[in-house]
């Protein structure tokens, strides 16, 4: 069901959507579910952000193979992400500070202590959507859907990815653990084992990178 939304909680996140470099517009949100927190005057709500990107903006030229995604009648690139926001019941009490937060593989508990309470005293509104097209749905996970880009015939693109692993043996020549890359060229999970094409392995020394 689609619900108007609170004013003052759409402008918020009109503002940070139009604030990202380039643009991926928000056409239509909605609300799946409503859940009142305790007696903080705390809401939560869940659902779904529809977008849509412009493959021919010079500042989306540096997603990967944005040109041979499918495009709506609008010649727009289409994506769907999970939303969940947490706002005081009356937005009246609002401070007019919406944090946005981007959370690591999916997972985030925005009303953990450290994120409500502090929501709680200063009015603030908090946000989290999926962002990673690579993140199988779960409960408690936010993921988004994106388009498979295929090349103008119809076939998959294909092309070398880079994967890094760290914490490797020294005279290591297969990753031999059954894991799992994910190829943004294909926009697909690619499955490297010891027994069956094993990547080429280069070697750094010194920390990994954050």
């Amino acid at each position: 069901m689609q619900i108007p939304l609170f004013k003052a909680t759409l402008a918020a996140v009109a503002i940070l959507v139009l604030a990202i470099p380039g643009q991926a517009r928000i056409t239509r949100l909605m609300v799946e579910h409503t859940e009142t927190l305790g007696h903080d005057g705390y809401q939560k709500l869940t659902g779904h952000a529809y977008g849509e990107l412009d493959p021919k903006l010079p500042l989306n030229a540096i997603i990967t193979d944005l040109e041979f995604a499918p495009r709506n009648a609008r010649g727009m690139v289409e994506y769907v992400a999970t939303v969940t926001i947490l706002k005081p019941a009356d937005m009246a009490k609002a401070s007019g500070v919406l944090l946005y937060f981007v959370p690591n593989r999916g997972r985030i508990n925005l009303t953990g202590a450290g994120f409500l309470g502090d929501a709680r005293k200063q009015g603030y509104v908090l946000v989290a959507s999926g962002w990673q097209g690579d993140i199988e749905p779960a409960d408690g996970v936010e993921t988004l859907l994106v388009p498979v880009a295929k090349n103008p015939d119809g076939s998959s693109i294909t092309g070398r990815v880079l994967a890094r692993f760290s914490d490797m043996p020294a005279d290591a020549t297969t990753y031999s653990s059954r894991r799992c890359c994910w190829d943004r060229r294909s926009s697909q999970l690619r499955y490297f084992q010891s027994h069956a094409d094993p990547p080429d392995l280069g070697r750094r020394q010194g920390r990994p990178p954050a």
